[in-house]
C-alpha cells in the first residue's frame, strides 16, 4: 500500500501529536509498504499555522496514495474528496471545554468553528476514526455520524527504554510533574500549594511553556525546575521521583501518567482531571482545591495493575492495530 500520513509535527519536542506522529511513523517506515509524509507546519502561531497550510498543503498531498490519515481532527480538513481517508481524535476537548482549552476569546470561537469544521470533513471524506480509549469513543459516537464497528480503539505507545531502575531511596521524598507549563496544566497551582506547606519533600517539575517565569518566582528551595526533558533523560528522570503527580484541568489521554507507571513510579492526578476513566483509575488522587497535599508523601507503592497497563502501551501495537485499519479500507 501507498499510505500518506498528514500531520502538523513529526517531532516529539512538540507534545503529544508530535510524539504519536513521529513515533507511529518510524514504525511504519519498517515495514513493507510506501510511506509519504505531508506535514503542514510546525508553526506555533495559529494564524500563520492556517494560513500556510490553506497555501500549500493541497499541493504536498499526494493524488494516487491508497490509504491517506490525518493525524488529527485538524488535518481531516485537507483530506482529498473520494480517497480512502482515516482520521485520529485524540479527544473532542476543542468543543467539550473550549473556554479552558482558548483563554484568548477570538481563539475560543476560532478554535471550536475550527474543530466544527473538522468534524464535518470528517463526517464527509472519512472511512474510519482511530480513538486512544474506550471514553474517547464514545464521545466520537456521539458527536460524528459513524457507526461503533466504524471507530476503532488504537491505544498509544510510550517509550519501549522506560523501566523500573531504583538503586536506593530518595534521602527528601521527591515529588515531579513533565509536562507544557500551561495554565490548564495547573503546575503553578499546585506548586504555590506546595510552597505554603511544610512538607519534607522536594517538588521537581520538568517541562517549558508559559507559566515557566511565574514558577521561577516563587521563593522556594525545594521547588526545582529541570526544562525541557528529551525523550532519552526522561526514563531516569521518572524514576528518580517518589511520586509522579498530574495536577492538569484536562488531558486527551494523560500519556505521561502511563509513563510513570511503566517505571512503576506511583502516581496521583488531581480528583477534578478529565482524562479516560481507564487511565485514572490506575491513579491515587488528590483535591487541588485543598489548602493541605501533605497526605501525597503517604503515598509509597504504585496502584494494583498499572504496570500492567502501561505496558499494553506499545508503538508496535499501535501501529499493527492502525495497519489493520488501513488493510479493512484497502479491501474493501
Amino acid at each position: 500500500m501507498n499510505i500518506c500520513l498528514v500531520s502538523r509535527y513529526f517531532n516529539n519536542r512538540n507534545g503529544g501529536l508530535g510524539i504519536y506522529s513521529e513515533n507511529l511513523l518510524k514504525e511504519l517506515l519498517d515495514t513493507e509498504h510506501q510511506i509519504d509524509v505531508v506535514q503542514s507546519t510546525e508553526d506555533q502561531n495559529t494564524l500563520r499555522y492556517l494560513l500556510w497550510t490553506a497555501l500549500t498543503i493541497k499541493l504536498d498531498i499526494p493524488k494516487y496514495s491508497d490509504i491517506y490519515h490525518a493525524l488529527s481532527p485538524w488535518e481531516a480538513i485537507w483530506l482529498p474528496k473520494n480517497k480512502s481517508n482515516i482520521v485520529t481524535y485524540h479527544d473532542f476537548m476543542p468543543i467539550k471545554y473550549s473556554a479552558e482549552v482558548y483563554r484568548n476569546v477570538v481563539k475560543r470561537v476560532g478554535g471550536k468553528e475550527l474543530f466544527k469544521l473538522a468534524m464535518r470533513r470528517t463526517n464527509n471524506r472519512a472511512d474510519y476514526i482511530l480513538v486512544n480509549s474506550q471514553q474517547t469513543k464514545q464521545e466520537a459516537e456521539k458527536h460524528l455520524d459513524f457507526d461503533s464497528s466504524e471507530i476503532k480503539i488504537t491505544r498509544l505507545g510510550i517509550s519501549s527504554d522506560l523501566e523500573s531502575g531504583r538503586t536506593e531511596k530518595n534521602k527528601d521524598f521527591k515529588i515531579g510533574t513533565l509536562g507544557r507549563l500551561s495554565p490548564r496544566k495547573r503546575t503553578h497551582k499546585f506548586a504555590k500549594l506546595f510552597s505554603k506547606t511544610d512538607m519534607d519533600a522536594e517538588l521537581h517539575i520538568a517541562g517549558k511553556g508559559k507559566e515557566l517565569q511565574k514558577l521561577r518566582q516563587l521563593d522556594d528551595n525545594r521547588i526545582k525546575l529541570h526544562g525541557f526533558i528529551p525523550e532519552e533523560q526522561k526514563n531516569k528522570y521518572l524514576n528518580s521521583l517518589d511520586l509522579f503527580v498530574l495536577p492538569s484541568r484536562l488531558e486527551g489521554y494523560g500519556l505521561t501518567v502511563v509513563e510513570a507507571m511503566k517505571t512503576k513510579t506511583p502516581v496521583a492526578v488531581a480528583e477534578d482531571c478529565l482524562i479516560p476513566k481507564d487511565v485514572k483509575e490506575k491513579c491515587y488522587s488528590f483535591n487541588l482545591n485543598k489548602k493541605d497535599i501533605k497526605d501525597l508523601v503517604n503515598i509509597n507503592k504504585t496502584k494494583e495493575g498499572s504496570y500492567e497497563f502501561a505496558k499494553k502501551h506499545t508503538w508496535k501495537n499501535c501501529s499493527k492495530k492502525t495497519l489493520e485499519t488501513y488493510e479493512e479500507v484497502f479491501n474493501e
